[in-house]
């Protein structure tokens, strides 16, 4: 059973141990519009909605991997040719394809080191035990009682108090049937008294109860029938298996809490498009569940001195880094000292919401005086002085390239600049889209254009992407 103070701990060593086993990258040569896949060691998660492709990839990897293939199976494969390139347990890089004796089981001769499981199996074991002799076919084959530190796993990942735990293998021709025994303090049942969800994490926990050595597990959907509780705690017991026996596991998945404690390198998102198939990795690991329709809780609020530094930020992150819209708030606050105030509120362990300052350019050596009374981290828009200045600043230098971005005549904006000329620079931006009859978001990522091609002005506004990027994340 995986505790819950050792539950980071086990993660993290699934990322850093070595494997025997692993799969390095597959080409299915555009079956379904995929082509090249590259995989990571561990476990790693193939996402997407419905009918993305993830179940195209898995049956790939099954067909190299010398797996059994169903009808479904083959009908996406369709007869095409697949490769990978596969690490063996004898730390060789094998080149291994989908013809005839080039599977990566032909080439081993190790069929106990890839698996395959889905809850279409778990059904098909229900069905093959609805038959009427069952009883004299039990009586052919060994109860097996499972330890107490694996009933132990199993309360874990059900939720349910089990005090005794049988199992009988069943051969049938190649294949073997789990049939389990359980007994609780008020009940005795077995696998046809189970719930189809209930049997469904009793033959996951078989299938890793069986290996004994290294290998590669594929699992399709591992979130049918199974609440979302039971699915964050069967990927708790799933990466403890992975980490103790150097298991490779390859999931695909359209459920966020499956994929809740996968590291971000170890994801790709599939997403289709008529016929088109993207795949691309998370650029943080709330992508990945956006992209499966979980709506997230904000990670906190950040705090700007008025609108405009609103419109600027919003502009900045939109370019460059749109999670941060995604992840946090963004209130305006009229003024610096709002700001300041709001920074002041004490941390606690309890409040997980995240307070971040972001004050304009031209009031950092005010800032540094009242720094050490501040309790959230701030920092400051990539400007030496107030915004609408920056922009003043700027349109003086490039007139020309202003009125034609906004497609006015240049006699004419040059009337209207020199009647604002001597607004607060407050009112200048005002007065600007009003006068030129311009909507103040399109006017200001005009502006922002203009701004930002200035290589000065990139080269400050990269690192305060990169210095929000760590104060967010």
């Amino acid at each position: 059973m995986v505790r819950l103070a050792e539950v980071n701990k086990v993660w993290e060593l699934v990322y850093k141990r070595n494997y025997d086993h692993l799969i390095k990258s597959i080409e299915l040569n555009g079956i379904g519009g995929i082509n090249k896949v590259e995989f990571e060691k561990g476990i790693f998660a193939i996402c997407g909605l419905n009918g993305a492709g993830k179940s195209t990839i898995i049956s790939s990897l099954k067909d190299v991997l010398g797996i059994k293939t169903n009808t479904q199976d083959k009908k996406k494969i369709n007869g095409n040719s697949i490769e990978a390139q596969v690490l063996s347990k004898s730390g060789d890089l094998l080149e291994v394809s989908n013809a005839d004796e080039e599977r990566l089981v032909n080439i081993t001769g190790d069929d106990d080191s890839v698996y395959y499981l889905d809850y279409k199996l778990s059904l098909d074991a229900l069905e093959f035990l609805e038959q009427d002799n069952l009883d004299e076919l039990l009586e052919q084959y060994d109860e097996n009682i499972i330890p107490s530190n694996q009933i132990q796993s199993l309360n874990y990942i059900i939720g349910k108090d089990y005090d005794e735990v049988k199992l009988i293998e069943i051969e049938d021709g190649s294949e073997i049937i789990p049939y389990f025994k359980v007994k609780t303090a008020q009940l005795e049942y077995n696998s046809l008294g189970m719930g189809i969800g209930e049997h469904f994490l009793f033959y996951i926990f078989w299938v890793f109860y069986r290996i004994k050595g290294t290998g590669i597990i594929l699992i399709e959907e591992p979130e049918t029938f199974i609440s979302i509780n039971s699915q964050q705690k069967l990927m708790n017991f799933i990466a403890d298996y992975a980490s103790k026996q150097g298991i490779t596991v390859i999931l695909a998945s359209h459920s966020p809490y499956i994929i809740k404690k996968i590291k971000k390198e170890n994801i790709i998102i599939l997403s289709r498009y008529s016929n088109q198939v993207s795949i691309i990795k998370p650029s943080v690991n709330k992508d990945s569940l956006v992209s499966l329709g979980l709506e997230l809780p904000k990670e906190g609020c950040i705090y700007v001195e008025d609108k405009i530094a609103e419109l600027f930020l919003k502009t900045v992150l939109s370019r460059n880094c749109p999670h941060i819209l995604r992840d946090y708030n963004i209130e305006y606050v009229e003024g610096h000292a709002s700001i300041t105030k709001r920074l002041m509120f004490p941390k606690s362990d309890k409040f997980t919401y995240k307070l971040i300052g972001l004050y304009d350019g031209d009031i950092r050596e005010e800032i540094e005086e009242v720094k050490d009374k501040l309790s959230w981290e701030y920092s400051f828009l990539p400007t030496e002085m107030a915004i609408e200045m920056e922009f003043k600043k700027c349109l003086r230098e490039k007139t020309d390239e202003f009125a034609t971005s906004l497609g006015i005549d240049k006699s004419n904006l040059i009337h209207i600049l020199t009647t604002i000329n001597g607004e607060d620079h407050h009112d200048w931006f005002i007065e600007l889209c009003r006068k030129s009859g311009k909507d103040k978001v399109i006017l200001f990522e005009k502006l922002y254009e203009l701004w930002v091609n200035d290589e000065t002005n990139q080269t400050k506004t990269e690192s305060f992407i990169k210095e929000l990027m760590d104060i967010c994340y």
